[in-house]
């Protein structure tokens, strides 16, 4: 149940950010967390849908979920990617629009 209900929310945003969502895709060479789920090496793809939910889609069935976020400081629209903390913990994303998307929960 809660599987569908993610795939179906997944797929609702997909539609409704068509166009105009801001998108980064990061291969990240090792196993990581985020907000406290453990994710395995691959490539990643972000969107935020809106304010404070980015979705996180990897390759790998079961690496696709939404993690709540805050804004943080804007940065250069060039440098785009994620951010790990020491314990390889995803804790922001730099999107192309210059945003420094902040994960809810993560450690520094």
């Amino acid at each position: 149940m809660k599987s569908t209900m993610l795939k179906t929310l997944l797929l609702a945003s997909a539609f409704s950010a068509a166009g105009f969502a801001e998108t980064v895709t990061v291969q990240v060479p090792f196993s990581f967390s985020a907000a406290g789920h453990a994710l395995p090496a691959g490539e990643y793809t972000f969107v935020e849908e809106t304010a404070g939910v980015l979705i996180v889609t990897g390759a790998t069935p079961g690496t696709s979920m939404l993690v709540l976020t805050r804004g943080g400081d804007a940065i250069s629209p060039e440098k785009t990617g994620a951010t790990f903390s020491d314990s390889k913990a995803l804790t922001c994303i730099k999107m192309p629009d210059g945003k420094k998307i902040e994960l809810i929960g993560s450690a520094k």
